[in-house]
């Protein structure tokens, strides 16, 4: 471990545990003395190993820390990890690829991880190198359940896998299908989750994208029917995108804080407006009819639910086109807009009539999939 006060701590823990369980005679033999001996403090990730060889059992329960605001570690990993480093990559990311160098053939690695790797678009280069030089033995998906009680959303998984290039035919999946308050031994619930078997295969669907898919069979061989009797949008002219970016929504405690703004416009909109919200009721209030007809409703993703979506909803937007419209043609929204003017031209860099608009327009299709 790079934390040597975590070492030592491991290390009294391991005596007072074996003396408890075995006696006192085990502390005295020689055995103990080497295991003893095989704490070191040292960087897993940058460190030459002090250990000769390689090892036949690695559980790792690695940091999870974004690229983003740690550049220079990511930079000096990603010299020493060349072959495997990949933008927007996660760093425990890395702590696998170190572990799959310091495997035996034949050894068994079981990881704690964050879920987001079997879909992350870093993490194509790691999927990859784990399907063509491990087998999965085991895999457990937590789903929503809070597994460390220091990491507050993390969504988790425990897999554990075989450095070899034999294909086993089983992995035993477990699907939490159930969410539990934070002081239940989430162990002891194992056997009441989603229990099954699958084919090493079958992690991947051929074709149709590189993530990972744990499905029971069933479900498998339904997304297989769909797939192949669908065609995927990427291929139908039309371009896919995240919907609209809108940039600067309303006003945060430290953007008053920042440009110096009074208190009270704390939550108050700005290309986002909310009609449950009494300043931004009363700003819509204030366009003519012309102004109005920029204002459209507005849906986020609580709007969004399996199978259907809400039909109400309070949020308005502004919907700029500045191909269309000049901001002089419009004074009152100027001067709603005019009132940020400082955070606007700061946080977006762009023009005082903000557009969140598709780059081709013509080319904008809305799909809803539902499956009955």
């Amino acid at each position: 471990d790079i934390n040597e006060f975590a070492l030592r701590l491991t290390r009294a823990r391991l005596v007072l545990y074996l003396t408890i369980k075995y006696g006192k005679n085990l502390l005295e033999g020689s055995s103990f003395s080497k295991v003893i001996q095989n704490f070191r403090n040292c960087d897993f990730l940058l460190d030459e190993s002090p250990f000769s060889g390689k090892f036949n059992i690695i559980i790792v329960n690695p940091p999870y820390l974004g690229e983003s605001g740690n550049k220079e570690l990511f930079r000096t990993l990603a010299r020493r990890f060349s072959d495997y480093y990949e933008g927007k990559m996660d760093l425990w990311y890395f702590f696998l690829h170190q572990a799959l160098d310091q495997l035996e053939c034949n050894g068994y690695s079981t990881f704690v991880a964050s879920n987001y790797w079997l879909t992350a678009k870093g993490a194509e280069k790691l999927r990859k190198r784990m399907l063509n030089e491990v087998n999965f033995i085991r895999f457990i998906n937590f789903n929503e359940n809070q597994v460390f009680n220091t990491a507050k959303g993390v969504h988790v998984n425990v897999f554990t896998f075989k450095k070899t290039r034999s294909k086993l035919k089983v992995i035993e999946c477990t699907i939490f299908t159930k969410r539990y308050s934070t002081n239940v031994n989430l162990v002891e619930k194992l056997s009441d989750q989603l229990n099954f078997k699958i084919d090493q295969s079958y992690i991947t669907i051929d074709g149709y994208d590189p993530y990972f898919h744990f499905l029971p069979e069933k479900v498998l061989y339904l997304v297989n029917s769909i797939i192949k009797k669908s065609q995927q949008l990427k291929n139908s002219g039309f371009n896919v995108k995240e919907g609209i970016v809108t940039g600067l929504n309303r006003i945060s405690k430290r953007q008053v804080t920042k440009y110096n703004l009074p208190i009270e416009m704390v939550g108050r909109g700005v290309f986002i407006l909310d009609l449950s919200n009494e300043a931004d009721r009363s700003i819509i209030e204030s366009f003519n009819k012309q102004e109005m007809e920029l204002v459209k409703p507005f849906y986020k993703s609580p709007d969004i639910h399996r199978f259907k979506s809400s039909i109400k909803t309070t949020k308005r937007i502004l919907y700029l086109d500045r191909n269309k419209i000049s901001i002089e043609e419009i004074p009152n929204v100027k001067r709603h807009l005019d009132t940020y003017s400082s955070i606007i031209d700061d946080t977006l860099d762009l023009s005082l009539i903000h557009i969140s608009e598709p780059t081709r327009p013509l080319y904008i299709s809305y799909a809803v999939f539902c499956l009955k």
